[in-house]
């Protein structure tokens, strides 16, 4: 399950799982740890489509199929303002500059 929010932040991770309602909760996502938050800068650009937005699928990308990538990077359960420090090939294109 990936979340995108405007009301969190990238500190707020454990807030946002404490307040998911119950039918939230009895997922299998929140039962395995499957929850992703998206916020601040990640998540502007996943609600507005720019040349940038390639920057987002690569985030999605490798949060639903990490091993799609030869790198050892992890995405972690909580993306915002650092999301370039999880890119690879848009920053290859010179889309992390």
């Amino acid at each position: 399950m990936i979340l995108d929010s405007g009301t969190y932040s990238s500190g707020d991770y454990g807030r946002m799982l404490a307040n998911l309602s119950p039918e939230w909760k009895n997922t299998d996502a929140y039962k395995n740890s499957n929850i992703y938050l998206l916020c601040e800068d990640i998540g502007e650009l996943s609600q507005r489509a720019s040349p940038r937005s390639v920057q987002f699928f690569e985030i999605l990308a490798r949060i639903l199929n990490p091993d799609s990538f030869p790198d050892d990077i992890v995405v972690p359960k909580t993306i915002g303002n650092d999301y370039i420090s999880y890119l690879t090939y848009t920053k290859d294109l010179g889309f992390g500059d």
